[in-house]
């Protein structure tokens, strides 16, 4: 699997992650199922 690191952000992820997408899953798809609360369209 496809690994997506996130750096730190004050208010998205204070603390960074690094999580795994699945195959020809979007990144915003991805973040959302690990619980990281990102502003989309």
């Amino acid at each position: 699997m496809t690994k997506i690191r996130f750096l730190p952000h004050q208010e998205t992820c204070p603390e960074g992650a690094e999580i795994e997408a699945q195959p020809g899953e979007t990144i915003i798809a991805a973040a959302l199922r690990n619980g990281i609360d990102i502003e989309h369209a």
